[in-house]
This record gives structure tokens, C-alpha cells and sequence, in this order.
């Protein structure tokens, strides 16, 4: 504090030499008019000379009084005149000390010579470990090396003023931590022009630094996770058109339209998409989702952009606001089909997608561009001057390398027609087609592709380019994906820019006080605004002379909380205490235009005698606020995506601890996400802790890996799923993705494809086999009747060759019925008369042709399915089903029904051997299964019951889904009761229910229309 000046008080005009001066002639007057006075007056030489000596003393007296009230007003003059300044020192110290920012000085060596205290109460970090240091040995950088530090020198070196210039300390704190600093200064001269040093003041940054740090890395893992989906996500409206705001590129793979065709309905909007058929259905199933407040899932038909139609597997669910209205609706669809193609191809899109926010995010973009394209070239440039005819570079690639920027001029390239605002995609010939290029033709370019570098305001800034010596072969993302970086480019410039620009308007400031970040705000115990700096206008938008000697309720204090101010303000009067003073709160400021925003609020009161005042520090922390509010947006909209996913989606760090848990997962374990969160992942999912192998690998390699088919048990059943592994990298840090799927209905369903050929195969050999019986069965049944007919005695013929023989064939007869024959004749026809039978119904049953429906009598076709279940081999080696007592109970007067007789055969045959298998299971000691038909109006009703174990009521709400069995593995595929209900329910238009209790048996219902109804 001792290079303030002290100020300049108008005694010391008074000078010595004036002084003397004035005495002079003040003396000469009065020598000279009281000599004249006293000649004129006395004539008395004596009285003269007494006069004149009386004279003497007096003037000595006189000047002597006067010189000594001149003196004692001039020092108490001198006094007041430090007084002031000592109570400006002890202001100036108390604002800065008492700041949200500190005070710094450098001597003319550029080296730290005052931190004040205000710096070790914000950043923890003594002032000594700056002190004689110079800035760039704080940062530990070298400033040769490093453009930004070079520069900053240079300025420092040359004496000129900066501002908002932010770095990294490498110095930590008491507690190891490095803080991010952003500082302002100016430099300082002497009464003589001399340089002396820099003066100024900073701020720790490190709260915002992380919070958009924070906020990169998320943007940065939506963009790896937008990789991982298998389908296509989507952000709609609640319309009649399903309106997009967002989709990702997986619409073009599932509809054939590209993402910009369907966001705003610009090409087709997505309902147009759904099958005419399926869009009430579709629209009905979301609405009661919503109306709900829960997560609508469905299954429906769209028609693609090339007219075929495709099934899609919806997941999703409504987004609300905090006051519970909704805003849109966030998921994801599904082409089972194709799955694996979907997904990646949007891992192809996001993969080189980059969120850095300095000079080195345009270089990134440009090597990912040529990586990407695989190129030899590749560059980023903007227009040089006013007359946009010459392109300047910022990122230039080059055979795997960087390579100096340039300056080219446009005029015979094809950049010049990207800068008119098209894309262009050469994919060969393109130095024939720009023979003046002398680029293309020395460096041999056979392929180009450009995209222009359009602002928000839609002005043309630059373009970006990647040019390869070999023929580009383009695929349906090129386009999209260059487009998707010249974009995200242009923005990047518009931002830096801006900052550009504001820093310009923010370089010229009058006082240290003025290079605070904040708006400083002085008010004395009133609340009267005393003090108004340049950012407290910048921020509030009340110019200085409009501020001052206002009441600061009046103007920055919104209308709801200027009561509680005021109270504040008086209680502080009273008792000399306030809640708020000496914290940094954040609360509501009111901004000049009426608008409300948020800021950080530093109070402290400035005691000056017997008078207190207070000094206000205020930040704007709207940006910051955006920052973290749409931090938590992107967390949410994150959440929700992979909560819609119908995979399990764990993320896990390279030592296998859990970081990510979705909704699927918590369903397949009943593990909820904060339990989860922390845990090994072998812990929370056991039978996947081989995996992990799976896991290192995949970040080893950086590539994912696949595992299909993994076989676990859960609740007693068999489940197989498939795993895929994604490794993820995010600023240095590693990790990985797992994604689970559920597939043990496909391969159940391929197995029983697989055991549906070989019954078909089956089927056939038998029918086969039933035609080759025949042949001799009916020779068996031919000669047995030949037999009976020829020792008959009532045919003619027979009796002529007896007689003619000596042969009586009434004795024969006898002989005969002795010794039994005749009953081994009958029973040799009986037998051969049922083995046809049993042929006969194989050979009916065997025939699987499509749906005849003719009028059938139900007591036969059940009669049919009992002897084919008797004569079942399977029933026959793990049970006699001829050891079930059948009891029959049929309508006498049912007419017939029209049906198709195989198909109920079919149904009925399922039953008998389930029933036969559930009491054998059980060991019932006297099996009976009841057959029973009865006409109920216009149905006839088949009822199949049995006396066995029955069911639970959870069994028997799932007894018809397909794949659901209580046999044990290996045994039963449970599809038998889902197809029968199928061929009740769907092809005969039926019903079919089942009655049953633990210890009661089963009875299963069937009723048939008597009259098919076509179309059903």
C-alpha cells in the first residue's frame, strides 16, 4: 500500500520562498508608512525616537503571533490531511481484503511483491509461495513453448494493461490441491514515467473450471453412449405427427428417411411411417402410458421409405416438467432384424465426435475427419480478409502429420464452390475437374469432399475438407458425419470469437477495481448506494450515474425479498449483527429490463469510526447455473435413454466396479441403482463374473467383443443371453459398457424349429411306414377270411371237395370249435381289423395339409385322439396310458360341428398327455380322465378332466404362454398348450379356460362355434 500517492491539500501552496516574499513587503509597507506617520505627528526628537523603538517591538510582536497561527494552521492542516489518507488506507484495505477477489503487485522484474491476505482465505495457499516468483514459474510452464504463455509475456514485457487471463497453478494448496486462477492488472509508473511494476486483481476459477469440465465429459459420454444404441433414439412431441426434435442416425437403417427428413416433419413425419392399421393402436397404447406416468412398451408395423413393411419394438416414456406438464417423449425403437447392423453404424457416427474447447478441439477435428475418410489430407480454414477470396488454415493434415498453416486463394478450387454453401462430394476425377488447382495436380488428389463452416445467423465462416490420392468410395454417413464437425466447428468459432470480442470491449478500465470479475457495490447503514464499479453495470445495467445515491432495494433487489432486506438492515442498526454478512450466498438479483437471474452474494460491513458501512460483492453465476442446469438436462436425457433400452446396461471401470446401472438391470436383479453403484460387478450379476476378462480385453484391444449364448440358471429355469463389452475412454480414464441381452426365446424357438423338422421328418417315415404295413396286413386280413370261408360248411363247393375226400365238415367244425381255431380266426381278424385302425388314424393324423373345415362328430375325433394317445410310444415307455380309466360323458344329442378335425384331434391329444403325465408325476393311484361334450347356445364345449395334482393360480394364469412349462428341463418345451389355444382361439374363433386348484385336478374347456365363421 505505500505506492499510493498522498493528496494534495492547498496549504502546501504556502511555499517558504512566498512566505518570505509576503514578510518582505508587509514589512517594507509598514517601515515605510509609520516612519512618515511619526515625522508627521511629533516634533519631539526624543518622543521620535521612543515612537520609533515602541514601533519595532510592536511589528516583532505582530509578525511573531502571525508566523506562529501560520504555522499551527498549517500543521493542523497536515494532520487532517493524514488523517484522510490513513482512513482511505484502512478503506481500500478493508474493500480488498473483504473481496470475493485479491489484490496482487509485481515489481519491474515481473515478480510477485504483494498477495494480499484475501488470497490465502479463498485459495488456502500461503502468499509466501508466490512472493518473488514470476507468473509463468507459478503455471510451471515454459513460455517459450507455449503460445498462449508467449504471448501473455510479451504483453507483461511491453507494458501494457490485460484482463480475464486464466491458468493453472502448479503450486498446490495445504491440501495438495492446484486451483485455477483468471486475473487482470495494470501497470504502474512513478511520478517520473518510470515503469514500477503491475498492479491488479484475481479470482480462483477452479468451482467453474470443473463444472464445465464436468459438463464436457457428459456431453462427451451421451455422444459414446449414442454409439452403443442398437436402434434408433428419439426426442418427439405428443401430436397426431409424432413430431422429432431429435433421432439418431439409426432412423435411416430402420425407415430409410435420414434424421433430417424426419426432425420437424421436413421430408415425412414419423406417423405417416406407422401402418394404417397400427396407428390407433400405437397412439391409444402411449396415451394411457402417459396418462400413467409409466414406461409404454409396444410392438407395431411401419412402412419404410422403400415401401416394405417392417416390425419395430418401441420402449420409452414421457418427460415432465417439474410442475408435472408434459414436454416430450424420449426412447427408443427396435429392427430386431437388423439389431447388429443399427447399432453400428451409429457407433461408426459418434465415435469421432469431440467436445474440447481450445485451439487444439479444430486440430482434433481435422485428424479424426482424415482418420475417418482414411485420407492423406485433410484441413480447416476461414476466410482471411474482407473480401472472402482468400482461405486461411487453422488445421492442416498431411500424410499421418501436421503441417504449417497457409493462406491459398480460392479462385479455381473446389473450395470456392463449397463456399457458396453446398457440400461437395467428388469421389474421383477431381483434378480433371479443377485443372488450374496446382495442389490437386502436383499432390495427384483423385477424391475430395468439402462442407461449409454456416453460423447460427446462417453467414458462411470458412469450410472443411478432407482430399485423398485414391478414389473415395462414400457411404450413406459421409455426408451427415462431415456435416455433423462443420457444425459443431462453426459454433466453436462463433464462441471464440465472441470472447474475443468482449475482451476487447472490457480493456480499458480506470481503477484496480474495475479489473474485478465482480460488481463491487458500496451502501452506507441506510442501504443508500454509495459505491458502483464498472461490472456492477455491466450486470445489472444501471449506469453509475443512475445508481448512485439510490436505495439498493429500489433497484437490484427483487420485489419479494426487499422487505427482508430492509428488516436486515435494521436489525443490523440495532444489534450490530446480520445472518448473511461474511458468507458467499447464492440468490435472485433483479436486472434493470424487469428479468430475475441468479448470482453469488459476498457481504461485508466497513467500519469507519463510529460510521458502518457495507461493501458488496456480486457475481453473475447465470453461466454457471446454464452449465450445471443443463448438466443435469443431459445426466436425465442420459438416464432415460439407457433406462428405455430392453438390454442390461452395466458400466463398470477397468478393476470391475460398477459406475453404471440401468432399469433393465434392476428388474433382472432386483438391485436397485444406488445399491448397485460402487459394488464389484461379479457381486451384483455372479453369473457373469467370467466377463470381466471380457472387460480388460475389450480396453486392451479398444475394440468391443462378443459373447453369444452364455448359459445361467435363474429361479430354477435355464436362461441364455448375449454379452457384448464396449470399451470406453474418457479424458484419460478407461472403462467399459456391457450390454445383456435376454435371448432364450430365440433359441428356444430355434431349437424347437430344429425339433419341429425333425417331427416333420418323423411324420413322414411314418406315414411311410403306415402305407408299407398295409400290404401285409391286408394279406394277413385276406387269408384269414380265405380260412374262415373254405371250412365253412355252407358254401357248395366246400361240401363237393368234402364229400369227394371222405371229409365231414360238420365233424371238422366240431374238431374246430374243440380246439379253439375258430376263436384264433376272430382273433386274428380282430387284431388285424385294429391294427388297420391304429394305420388308418396315424395316416389322418399325419397329413398336415392346410385348414379343411367340414362337419365333424366331437365324440369320434375324441375317440381318435384316445387311441392315439394309447397307442403313443413316449406315453407307452413313461407311463400305460391304457392304465388310465377313461370316463366318457357325451351329449347324445350334439350335432356335428364345423372344425378341422385334425387340428382338434391336435388339442385334445395334447391334453390327454398332459393329463397322463401330471398324475403319473403326482403317482395318482387311480388315474381317470373324464371326457366330457355339451351343447352351451351356439358353442359346442369339449371338457378333458382329470383327477391329478392341479395347479397354483400363478401357474395357471401362465398355463397357455408359449414356452412356459412345469416339467423338468429337457422334458417338455412348453409350447404344447400355447399352440393348442392358438388353434382354439385364432383359427377356430373359440374359447379355451381352464378350472383348477393345488390337490383338485384340472379341468380344461373347449368351446367351438357349431357354424365357422370365414374371415375368423
Amino acid at each position: 500500500m505505500d505506492h499510493l500517492s498522498k493528496p494534495e491539500w492547498p496549504i502546501q501552496r504556502l511555499t517558504p520562498l512566498r512566505i518570505t516574499v509576503l514578510y518582505a513587503v508587509v514589512a517594507s509597507l509598514w517601515m515605510f508608512f509609520s516612519d512618515h506617520l511619526i515625522d508627521f505627528l511629533v516634533d519631539d526628537p526624543g518622543t521620535a525616537l521612543q515612537l520609533y523603538a515602541l514601533k519595532g517591538w510592536f511589528f516583532i510582536l505582530i509578525t511573531t503571533l502571525v508566523l506562529y497561527f501560520i504555522i499551527r494552521y498549517n500543521n493542523q492542516i497536515l494532520l487532517e490531511a493524514g488523517e484522510v489518507f490513513r482512513r482511505n488506507q484502512e478503506l481500500f484495505r478493508d474493500v480488498t481484503e473483504s473481496a470475493s477477489d485479491w489484490v496482487w503487485e509485481m515489481d519491474d522484474q515481473l515478480r510477485f511483491s504483494y498477495v494480499s491476505e484475501r488470497f490465502y482465505e479463498l485459495t488456502n495457499m500461503p502468499q509466501s509461495r508466490l512472493i518473488g516468483f514470476k507468473r509463468w514459474e507459478v503455471a510451471g510452464v515454459d513460455t517459450e513453448q507455449d503460445p498462449k504463455w508467449r504471448s501473455h509475456r510479451e504483453t507483461l514485457e511491453t507494458h501494457l494493461p490485460f484482463r480475464d487471463f486464466s491458468y493453472q497453478s502448479q503450486i498446490p494448496d495445504v491440501s495438495g490441491r492446484r486451483h485455477y486462477f483468471k486475473i487482470s492488472g495494470k501497470p504502474v509508473y512513478d511520478k517520473g514515467g518510470r515503469f514500477k511494476g503491475y498492479r491488479g486483481m484475481g479470482t480462483d476459477i477452479t468451482r467453474q473450471v470443473m463444472a464445465e469440465e464436468a459438463l464436457k465429459e457428459s456431453r462427451g459420454t451421451l455422444d459414446r453412449l449414442m454409439s452403443n444404441l442398437p436402434g434408433m433414439a428419439y426426442r418427439c412431441r405428443n401430436d397426431a405427427n409424432w413430431t422429432m426434435e431429435f433421432v439418431s442416425e439409426g432412423c435411416k437403417t430402420l425407415t430409410g428417411y435420414s434424421s433430417e427428413g424426419l426432425i420437424g416433419n421436413r421430408d415425412c413425419s414419423y406417423a405417416e411411417l406407422i401402418h394404417p392399421e397400427d396407428q390407433a393402436i400405437v397412439w391409444n397404447q402411449v396415451q394411457e402410458a402417459l396418462e400413467k406416468h409409466t414406461t409404454f412398451q409396444l410392438s407395431y408395423r411401419i412402412v419404410t421409405a422403400q415401401g416394405s413393411e417392417k416390425w419395430v419394438w418401441e420402449q420409452g416414456q414421457g418427460v415432465f416438467s417439474d410442475k408435472g406438464l408434459l414436454v416430450a417423449l424420449e426412447g427408443l425403437m427396435l429392427d430386431a432384424t437388423e439389431r447388429q447392423q443399427t447399432q453400428n453404424a451409429l457407433l461408426a457416427l459418434a465415435q469421432n465426435a469431440s467436445t474440447m474447447m481450445d485451439d487444439e478441439f479444430y486440430r482434433s477435428c481435422v485428424r479424426d475427419l482424415a482418420h475417418m475418410y482414411d485420407v492423406h489430407y485433410a484441413s480447416l480454414g476461414i476466410f482471411a480478409d474482407e473480401t472472402r477470396q482468400t482461405i486461411h488454415t487453422l488445421a492442416l493434415w498431411q500424410n499421418d502429420g501436421w503441417v504449417e498453416n497457409v493462406a491459398y486463394p480460392l479462385a479455381g478450387t473446389p473450395c470456392e464452390e463449397i463456399v457458396q454453401g453446398d457440400p461437395q462430394l467428388i469421389p474421383d476425377g477431381v483434378m480433371q475437374r479443377f485443372p488450374d488447382d496446382s495442389f490437386l495436380q502436383r499432390e495427384g488428389i483423385q477424391s475430395y469432399f468439402g462442407a461449409p463452416l454456416i453460423s447460427s445467423t446462417g453467414e458462411i465462416l470458412g469450410l472443411v475438407s478432407v482430399m485423398g490420392i485414391n478414389p473415395m468410395a462414400p457411404n450413406r454417413w459421409a455426408r451427415p458425419v462431415l456435416g455433423i464437425f462443420a457444425n459443431r466447428i462453426a459454433l466453436e468459432l462463433e464462441r471464440r470469437w465472441a470472447e474475443e470480442r468482449l475482451h476487447k470491449s472490457e480493456a480499458h478500465n480506470r481503477l484496480i477495481v474495475d479489473t474485478a470479475l465482480d460488481a463491487v457495490i458500496t451502501i452506507n447503514n441506510e442501504g443508500i448506494v454509495s459505491g458502483w464499479n464498472t461490472q456492477a453495470e455491466r450486470i445489472f445495467g444501471y449506469p453509475r450515474e443512475e445508481a448512485l445515491d439510490r436505495k439498493l432495494s429500489e433497484i437490484i433487489i427483487p420485489h419479494q425479498y426487499r422487505a427482508a432486506h430492509e428488516e436486515g438492515l435494521k436489525h443490523f442498526r440495532q444489534s450490530g449483527e446480520g445472518p448473511l454478512l461474511n458468507r458467499r450466498i447464492e440468490i435472485t438479483a433483479l436486472h434493470q429490463d424487469g428479468h430475475e437471474f441468479p448470482v453469488e452474494l459476498s457481504i461485508v460491513p466497513l467500519e469507519h469510526g463510529t460510521e458502518v458501512s457495507f461493501s458488496a460483492f456480486v457475481r453473475d453465476i447465470t453461466r454457471r447455473r446454464h452449465a450445471e442446469d443443463e448438466m443435469a438436462r443431459l445426466r436425465k436425457y442420459l438416464k432415460n435413454i439407457i433406462d428405455s433400452m430392453p438390454s442390461v446396461l452395466v458400466g463398470v471401470d477397468p478393476e470391475g466396479t460398477v459406475t453404471e446401472w440401468n432399469k433393465q438391470a434392476e428388474e433382472l436383479t432386483g438391485v436397485n441403482r444406488d445399491q448397485a453403484h460402487g459394488r464389484p460387478f461379479a457381486e451384483v450379476l455372479p453369473h457373469l463374473e467370467a466377463q470381466m476378462k471380457q472387460v480388460k480385453e475389450a480396453i486392451s484391444q479398444r475394440q468391443p467383443l462378443h459373447s453369444e449364448r452364455l448359459v445361467a440358471e435363474q429361479n430354477g429355469e435355464v436362461h441364455y443371453s448375449d454379452v457384448v463389452v464396449y470399451p470406453l475412454f474418457t479424458n484419460g480414464t478407461a472403462g467399459a459398457v456391457i450390454r445383456v441381452d435376454d435371448v432364450t426365446n430365440r433359441v428356444r424357438i430355434e431349437q424347437m424349429m430344429v425339433q419341429t423338422e425333425k417331427m416333420m421328418s418323423v411324420g413322414g417315415l411314418a406315414a411311410g411306414m403306415a402305407h408299407e404295413i398295409n400290404n401285409p396286413l391286408s394279406a394277413i386280413l385276406q387269408a384269414c377270411q380265405n380260412i374262415q370261408r373254405r371250412i365253412s360248411p355252407d358254401l357248395t363247393k366246400n361240401q363237393e371237395l368234402a364229400e369227394q375226400l371222405g371229409i365231414d365238415l360238420t365233424t371238422v367244425g366240431q374238431y374246430f370249435d374243440e380246439r379253439g381255431i375258430h376263436h384264433f380266426l376272430d382273433g386274428i381278424s380282430d387284431a388285424g381289423a385294429r391294427a388297420a385302425k391304429i394305420v388308418s388314424d396315424m395316416l389322418a393324423f399325419s397329413r398336415r395339409s392346410e385348414s379343411h373345415f367340414t362337419p365333424s362328430n366331437l365324440d369320434e375325433l375324441m375317440e381318435t385322439a384316445v387311441r392315439l394317445a394309447a397307442s403313443d410310444y413316449d406315453l407307452k415307455k413313461k407311463y400305460d396310458f391304457k392304465r388310465i380309466r377313461i370316463e366318457r360323458d357325451y351329449a347324445p344329442d350334439m350335432g356335428q360341428v364345423s372344425c378341422d378335425g385334425t387340428e382338434i384331434e391336435q388339442v385334445v391329444l395334447n391334453l390327454l398327455k398332459n393329463a397322463a403325465h401330471a398324475m403319473s408325476s403326482a403317482n395318482i393311484a387311480e388315474p381317470c380322465i373324464t371326457l366330457r361334450t355339451r351343447s352351451e347356445g351356439d358353442y359346442a364345449c369339449i371338457e378333458v378332466i382329470d383327477n391329478g395334482p392341479g395347479m397354483t393360480k400363478e401357474v395357471s394364469r401362465r398355463v397357455f404362454e408359449p414356452f412356459f412349462t412345469t416339467k423338468d428341463v429337457g422334458v417338455g418345451t412348453g409350447l404344447g398348450l400355447s399352440v393348442s389355444y392358438f388353434i382354439v382361439i385364432e383359427q377356430h374363433a373359440g374359447r379355451m379356460s381352464v378350472d383348477t386348484a393345488p390337490g383338485k385336478g384340472a379341468r380344461f374347456k373347449i368351446c367351438l362355434p357349431f357354424q365357422h365363421r370365414s374371415g375368423t
